[in-house]
């Protein structure tokens, strides 16, 4: 069981994460919302949902592993999806980093700016009821028209499958406002 399942159950109710996946999932399911971001994004989500956390056995060792696919932030009617790409180093010292690009609004608009995912940590034998098995930040600013996102959000995730296939997770937004949190979902390249 996940840390969202977990909580999810604990409480009762979805997370935050959850509900801005669910959210921007139905926006692209009935109105083709955010254009080829949102459909590639809702792919591999549902290429998920059966997936179970991997294991520790299950990830990698001795190997980097590119993964890329899409960032939700925001609510949908104010939200950005954008390109995800990770690239996670399973070695002795296991990291991740990387960065989105290309984000575009509810109407498939385009977003100037870009983030940076840096000082990510892996933690192969987190418990998955209780903990994250990545958490790195996630940092920058976007741009639509006058006005600028300032981004400084936590990624806070696990990996699917066998060879940990999938990462997946929640964005965190370290504000009070809560207007960056939100959901990603990538896969091996």
């Amino acid at each position: 069981m996940s840390l969202s399942v977990y909580l999810a159950d604990l409480y009762d109710e979805p997370t935050d994460g959850e509900l801005a996946a669910r959210a921007f999932a139905t926006a692209v399911r009935s109105n083709n919302a955010f254009g080829q971001n949102g459909v590639d994004g809702l792919r591999i989500s549902e290429a998920t949902q059966n997936l179970g956390v991997s294991s520790a056995s299950q990830i990698p060792q001795g190997t980097k592993v590119e993964y890329d696919d899409q960032i939700g932030l925001g609510g949908v009617d104010n939200g950005v999806v954008g390109e995800l790409i990770l690239s996670a180093s399973f070695f002795d010292a296991s990291s991740i980093g990387g960065g989105a690009t290309n984000f575009v609004d509810y109407a498939n608009n385009p977003v100037g700016g870009s983030l940076t995912v840096s000082g990510g940590t892996i933690n192969r034998n987190a418990n998955p009821e209780t903990q994250w098995q990545i958490s790195a930040a996630i940092a920058g600013p976007l741009t639509q028209g006058a006005t600028t996102r300032n981004v400084n959000s936590q990624l806070l995730g696990e990996f699917l499958g066998n060879g940990a296939a999938y990462v997946t997770g929640e964005v965190m937004d370290t504000n009070a406002s809560g207007s960056n949190d939100g959901f990603f979902v990538a896969r091996a390249r």
